[in-house]
């Protein structure tokens, strides 16, 4: 059984019977082979990490194997080994500085593009107002331009709708808006259902769009066999992975203070009685990451955690449920990009956000990359023009930028302009969603088996947005695990 370099596409095995079981999807165990008992371990880390990490799965004897791994199983004898093919990454004793460090970023970017738009099929390129998704499209190979189109989503009137209508504009690329209108906000129940049904409970409901989108783009899976992607960036150059939902609060704190910490006043009450338990499995999954990552001293071991752990399960959902209507592409988790993390100062190794709060030279390596495209670098970025940030003074950033946001600013505030947000979770949660929370977490949850009532009454009330997103997640998937893994709902996309 052979894993990807990161896992991103995560393979799950069983050994039962003197039968091997493999899928990418853990929820196929639940229909092939003896009965899988469910496993309290995965509930434990879901709400510890914000997800499960290492080889813990869903089953109770289903494993996730290791990234860059082929796993070697022997149904006779019962055995598992594991023969390690890709490297590790770590920092350059040399990092290459200034200007060597940017050739080298754009000389690995104009290498490794191509391969990812292939020499046949269209492809959906991915656009946000933001820089990632911005980067890479402008270094879409020009022999592959005419296959490629470009699409948005969010709520009418969002900053990334409005930006990327911009970028596609100026590049010249067919695009698309998804808007989340009334029709998607009424679908968001179901949507929220389908998301963690697709993805094999690896994803939460807060990524209900996931499905909407690809189901949108690709008509179904009937166009746009590829997809581009901007995920990733953040966490391997400019050193943010956002808290609670990629880097969970006890990590967060774990690395501030490069010790284990457990919450014990925090998850007592979550869990109640069975906190022992907990307490006990979680202690054994940090013993285990220490082995693995050696501890939370250093930047060096978060990288290392990042790219085989944090990264691919916060993106494992959206990989999975991708896989249903188009292949997704991420250039960002080329190994051949991060290894280029390895070997430049500008990157997380000296940005971490733990050691270093100059967001001014985070920009460094994409505005240089937007630099080589002569359409893209016209575009300005947050109002201000890419060479703001690509000229690498801070002195001259900031006057272009009071130059250009200074007027603009106190016009926006005088009339009160403001554009919506992407999303608005905190406003679906008390309309749309209340009643499925109700239904969910309500007296008959089989969550209460293992979290404390009061606990989940608790996140009911207050519409707590990370718990109760994570107790919704685990509710569903208990659900689909004790009926063999089917809906038990209509789905909102009609497949």
């Amino acid at each position: 059984v052979v894993s990807d370099a990161f896992c991103f596409y995560p393979v799950f095995y069983r050994l039962a019977g003197g039968r091997v079981f493999v899928s990418n999807h853990p929820g196929a165990f639940a229909a092939s082979g003896p009965a899988p008992e469910f496993n309290p371990g995965w509930l434990y880390e879901l709400f510890y990490y914000s997800f499960p990490v290492g080889p813990t799965g869903l089953w109770k004897d289903v494993f996730r194997a290791p990234p860059a791994t082929v796993t070697e199983i022997d149904p006779a004898a019962g055995s598992i080994v594991f023969h390690r093919y890709g490297g590790e990454y770590r920092q350059a004793e040399r990092p290459l500085m200034e200007k060597q460090a940017l050739e080298r970023a754009v000389a690995v970017f104009e290498s490794v593009m191509p391969k990812y738009y292939g020499d046949q099929g269209a492809v959906a390129h991915a656009l946000t107002g933001g820089w990632d998704c911005r980067t890479l499209s402008g270094l879409i190979p020009a022999e592959a331009q005419d296959r490629v189109a470009s699409y948005t989503y969010g709520r009418p009137g969002s900053h990334d709708l409005v930006e990327a209508r911009r970028i596609a504009t100026a590049l010249g690329l067919p695009h698309r808006e998804i808007p989340f209108d009334a029709s998607y906000v009424e679908r968001l129940p179901l949507l929220a259902h389908e998301a963690v049904f697709l993805a094999g409970g690896l994803e939460n409901i807060n990524r209900a769009y996931i499905p909407y989108v690809y189901n949108a783009v690709t008509a179904g899976g009937t166009e746009f066999p590829f997809v581009i992607s901007g995920i990733g960036a953040d966490a391997i150059f400019r050193g943010h992975v956002p808290t609670p939902n990629g880097l969970s609060y006890d990590m967060d704190a774990a690395y501030r203070t490069g010790r284990r910490t457990v919450n014990e006043e925090f998850f007592g009450a979550v869990f109640g009685d069975g906190y022992r338990e907990f307490r006990a499995h979680i202690e054994g999954a940090l013993d285990w990451f220490e082995r693995t990552y050696n501890g939370f001293g250093s930047v060096d071991g978060y990288f290392q955690y990042e790219i085989f752990e944090g990264l691919p399960r916060y993106f494992n959902g959206e990989c999975m449920i991708a896989n249903h209507f188009a292949a997704l592409r991420i250039p960002y988790l080329d190994p051949e990009v991060v290894r280029l993390a390895c070997e430049i100062e500008y990157s997380v190794f000296k940005l971490w956000r733990f050691i270093n709060d100059d967001i001014y030279r985070e920009t460094y390596v994409q505005s240089a990359l937007i630099e080589t495209s002569p359409r893209l670098r016209s575009v300005p970025i947050s109002g201000l023009p890419v060479r703001a940030f690509s000229c690498r003074n801070k002195t001259l950033y900031r006057l272009i930028r009071l130059a250009y946001k200074g007027p603009r600013k106190i016009a926006a505030t005088a009339l009160r302009r403001r554009r919506p947000a992407l999303e608005d979770w905190e406003g679906w949660y008390r309309t749309v969603l209340a009643e499925t929370f109700e239904e969910l977490l309500g007296p008959s949850a089989r969550l209460r088996r293992y979290l404390d009532g009061r606990f989940i009454d608790g996140i009911r009330r207050e519409r707590s947005p990370h718990w109760l997103k994570l107790a919704a997640q685990a509710e569903i998937v208990m659900r689909l695990a004790e009926n063999g893994w089917k809906r038990f709902w209509d789905s909102p996309l009609g497949r």
